[in-house]
């Protein structure tokens, strides 16, 4: 998003704290972190995550992680089990029982998670975790940039916004 939009959340969410609704104002500065930080990530291009194909076989993602792990510039690869991901999608939303309730691990991907040296390293490892069998998509990994209680409030705002009538409310100088 850019930072001119992120700066009219800012503005936005000082005209919802003068009207008193204090609850969606924290939600759009949390939303305006969140971006940024994600804006960072995806400028920096140092995490890279690589969703593997549901039914990859065992020696299918373990010629993905060695591959992954002797690329140039990999500074580590963490394997996440799609047990491992119900758990860290869990964590992430624990304040949301709503979101989390019928979420079962059928329904996320396993994955690997890198940490590149330098962005340098990014497209190049991204464009070989690509062409590999069983690999469905690499991209950038927002996980690490964007933190779960900034989520939630960002969520919150999000759904306070959809709920009004007018973008924001209405006080006069």
């Amino acid at each position: 998003m850019p930072e001119s939009l992120l700066g009219r959340l800012e503005k936005d969410a000082d005209l919802f704290e003068r009207a008193g609704d204090r609850k969606t104002a924290a939600g759009l500065r949390d939303l305006a972190i969140t971006q940024r930080a994600a804006n960072a990530a995806m400028r920096d291009k140092t995490g890279l995550v690589v969703f593997l194909r549901d039914g990859v076989s065992t020696s299918q993602r373990q010629a993905i992680e060695r591959a992954l792990s002797e690329a140039p510039g990999v500074v580590s690869v963490m394997y996440w089990s799609k047990e491992d991901a119900l758990a860290q999608f869990k964590r992430t939303y624990a304040a949301n029982p709503t979101l989390t309730a019928n979420v079962t691990a059928d329904a996320l991907p396993a994955s690997f998670h890198l940490r590149l040296s330098t962005s340098d390293a990014f497209d190049r490892v991204a464009a070989l975790a690509g062409s590999m069998p069983g690999v469905d998509k690499a991209d950038v990994d927002l996980g690490a940039a964007v933190s779960a209680p900034v989520n939630i409030g960002a969520a919150a705002a999000v759904s306070a916004i959809a709920k009004c009538r007018s973008p924001a409310p209405s006080v006069s100088p």
